[in-house]
């Protein structure tokens, strides 16, 4: 079992809708753990909890496809009660909420869209993202001082994954140490064990790089704390052992926050998830 399917596992609870999880402290930030991971847990037990009784491939289960998430409070590591509701379900696309619970205080709100696979048009206006193949991208090599702070600071989230950067002023050599540039960092990107990704692997990695302000803050710990997130999945992997190739951008920030924009891409030009997300600047 890869660690991110067991750090997102959970287990039905004493109450209809509700499930016993535990928050790892292997996806840890400042203080608190990361927002994409808190995402991949809460979205994995949020399509069980709307689909009682169905298997993932019954004809009337439904997966998700869009979900909101209010980080009210830092969860802590540890045990936690992740409580689901079905505000409403059709043939086709339910409502559902959820809670994440610890000593009954709600940590984390979401609400989602869960929908079949339905028959219509399709078409892709958008202009999906380019990089050299990922055999030809080095890994991310983490400044040494960078990783000394990261490590004093508790942060355990650059140990679960693997880039190598490229978008944007991610692309090595773009700028020189120390230099601002454009708010847009990002590349190929996949858990650190070669993990599969699916649609909850594609949630928690809208909230995976670091942040793009630290282009425009070098020298600060690479830390924007999310306050609202919504993650769309469009498409799985057609290869979900495959590096995704993902862009994160922060066009502005104004009174101590800032918006940040994320699209995922498979190498087949492939849109596969986007996203945006509130967060704090200090």
């Amino acid at each position: 079992m890869s660690r991110f399917h067991a750090d997102t596992a959970f287990t039905p609870g004493s109450a209809p809708g509700s499930f016993e999880v535990d928050v790892s402290d292997g996806w840890w930030v400042v203080g608190a753990p990361n927002g994409g991971y808190l995402a991949g847990l809460i979205a994995r037990v949020i399509e069980a909890g709307g689909n009682p009784g169905l298997d993932d491939g019954d004809s009337t289960y439904k997966r998700i496809r869009s979900v909101t998430f209010h980080f009210m409070r830092a969860p802590k590591p540890g045990s936690a009660r992740i409580e689901t509701a079905i505000e409403r379900t059709g043939r086709s696309v339910a409502t559902v909420t959820a809670r994440l619970v610890q000593d009954d205080v709600v940590q984390v709100f979401a609400v989602a869209t869960l929908g079949t696979t339905r028959p219509g048009p399709e078409w892709n206006d958008l202009v999906a993202l380019t990089a050299p193949d990922p055999d030809e991208v080095p890994n991310l090599v983490a400044d040494p001082e960078m990783a000394e702070l990261a490590a004093t600071m508790g942060m355990t989230i650059g140990l679960r994954y693997s880039l190598k950067p490229w978008i944007g002023s991610s692309r090595p050599g773009l700028l020189a140490p120390g230099e601002s540039g454009e708010a847009v960092v990002g590349g190929w990107i996949r858990f650190s064990d070669n993990a599969p990704i699916d649609r909850f692997g594609l949630v928690a990695l809208a909230d995976a790089w670091a942040p793009p302000i630290i282009v425009k803050l070098p020298g600060v710990p690479p830390v924007a704390p999310t306050v609202e997130l919504t993650v769309q999945v469009r498409n799985e992997p057609l290869d979900p052992s495959d590096w995704v190739l993902a862009k994160f951008s922060s066009p502005y920030a104004a009174e101590g926050y800032t918006v940040e924009d994320a699209e995922i891409w498979d190498r087949h030009g492939r849109l596969l998830a986007t996203a945006r997300q509130l967060a704090v600047v200090t």
